[in-house]
């Protein structure tokens, strides 16, 4: 679990990099509540192999190699988006489970999924390799996101739509149609996939026999309205509360502020129930 007096010890040092940044304004990618988070395991936990399955511009790869001496394993499909490297890290375009990992030694590593893929495969994926640690960036709430996390395995309410989101769903007639006929066939094929999950009580049963640690990385500041436009209560309640309820009581927060537009303070500060998860 998180050390609270630890995580406080790491905030200056966090926003002294952080301001630092490759892309002040990381569209689409996480941001400061998420960063720091990632960055506190890294410290604490001190892997010796970081994979990140979800690379997109760059930042998290900028973030890990500036917190720690470690190897790096970066893996997205979509290499065309990457802009930062790491300067030894090796790269893939393939999927997680498209590596061969025994040629890598994964006795003390850290996966890193900011994929949008479903985590309860993930974790299965995990210990068929025999990988014991990650971070799940995208932790989606009940009804909400594109991928079935494992808060919503915990929840028992299953993963029924592609997107979730009202705010994020197709807008166009052409795109509706094309994800209706999308989900009906992954129904139609349900146990021969793994984006469409029904509601169920089986899969908090397998957390519970599989997972010997997992928490919630509590935000450092949080916007009064969520990521969802949604207020934090119900589905939306954070488990381990923000570190500070003021924005200016956050030791050295001129030093980020100066670099965000006021119209995306909201999105800076977003959380999603970032998760730390180890495996039995």
């Amino acid at each position: 679990m998180i050390d609270k007096n630890q995580y406080y010890d790491y905030i200056e040092e966090f926003i002294d990099l952080y301001s630092k940044r490759p892309f002040k304004i990381n569209s689409n990618g996480m941001r400061f509540n998420h960063s720091f988070g990632i960055f506190y395991i890294l410290k604490t936990k001190r892997p010796k192999l970081v994979i990140e399955s979800g690379v997109d511009k760059g930042h998290s790869t900028w973030l890990i190699e500036n917190t720690l001496d470690t190897e790096i394993v970066c893996i997205d499909p979509k290499p065309h988006n990457i802009i930062y490297k790491a300067k030894n890290g090796i790269y893939f375009e393939d999927d997680f489970v498209g590596i061969d990992w025994t040629k890598f030694n994964i006795n003390n590593s850290l996966c890193i999924f900011d994929d949008h893929q479903n985590a309860y495969s993930r974790l299965m994926e995990m210990k068929w390799w025999g990988f014991k640690s990650a971070i799940f960036e995208d932790n989606f709430p009940t009804d909400e996101g594109d991928s079935y996390s494992i808060k919503q395995a915990f929840d028992e309410t299953g993963h029924e739509r592609i997107q979730l989101s009202e705010g994020f769903q197709q807008s166009t007639l052409r795109g509706k149609l094309i994800r209706y006929i999308e989900e009906k066939v992954l129904l139609k094929n349900y146990w021969r996939q793994s984006i469409l999950r029904k509601s169920n009580k089986i899969d908090k049963v397998a957390l519970g026999l599989n997972l010997n640690e997992y928490f919630e990385i509590p935000p450092i500041y949080i916007n009064e309205i969520n990521h969802f436009n949604k207020e934090w209560s119900g589905n939306y309640e954070i488990k381990s509360k923000p570190l500070f309820k003021n924005m200016e009581d956050i030791p050295k927060i001129e030093k980020i502020l100066s670099d965000i537009p006021d119209d995306q303070l909201i999105n800076e500060f977003s959380y999603c129930f970032i998760s730390y998860v180890k495996l039995n």
